[in-house]
């Protein structure tokens, strides 16, 4: 693709919107796509990246988008909440390379409405992690990132029971002891399991 936009001139990642896949639109694959969001997650790129500003020496940007199925098994996800108001995502996900860890550190800030650099994120054995379908098949944004949202919705929710600051409010719910939040999202879709892409953004 930079190939191309390079010899027409254009924008490599202006080239991608122009042509990415649209809802209604039929995929190489043969699929009818019912809710494309493809145009969603460049522009995210574009905004969360910092698309188009100068980077120091030695950094660059690569972009590659696809398109193809996914899907998700069932897996569970444990947050942590400390006193000094660190969160704690204990899963027993496989980190291969394309960021996992990340994504459940960055789901799990934008529910609480916290600094990334709040969250840690331990990956633990399949003996101390919650049941776990592992990484394969690209589901894991899907499923897991699925799973430590409602993990951390349950904690929010306990947060917004009591006045004060994230750091007040962790001080005292943990004055015994630190507190455990769980959650289970079964992946698997279909006409009662609807797919969703929204979390294709992190």
């Amino acid at each position: 693709v930079e190939v191309i936009a390079e010899a027409l001139a254009i924008d490599p990642l202006e080239l991608r919107l122009r042509n990415v896949i649209q809802s209604g639109q039929r995929a190489m694959t043969g699929e009818v796509m019912a809710e494309a969001n493809a145009g969603r997650v460049l522009e995210a790129l574009r905004r969360e990246a910092r698309y188009g500003e100068p980077r120091p020496p030695g950094h660059g940007l690569g972009i590659a988008l696809t398109c193809r199925h996914t899907h998700g098994l069932i897996t569970s996800i444990k947050l942590v909440l400390h006193a000094d108001a660190r969160v704690e995502v204990i899963t027993g996900v496989t980190e291969q390379g394309s960021g996992q860890l990340t994504m459940l550190q960055r789901v799990t800030a934008a529910t609480l409405g916290i600094a990334p650099e709040r969250v840690s994120v331990q990956r633990v054995s399949t003996g101390e992690a919650l049941p776990d379908a592992g990484t394969g098949g690209s589901w894991v944004t899907h499923t897991h990132g699925r799973a430590v949202q409602q993990a951390a919705l349950n904690l929010k929710a306990r947060i917004d029971e009591h006045p004060g600051t994230f750091e007040e409010i962790a001080a005292l719910l943990c004055a015994a002891g630190q507190l455990e939040f769980t959650a289970t999202y079964n992946g698997m879709h279909g006409p009662e399991h609807p797919l969703d892409f929204s979390f294709s953004g992190y």
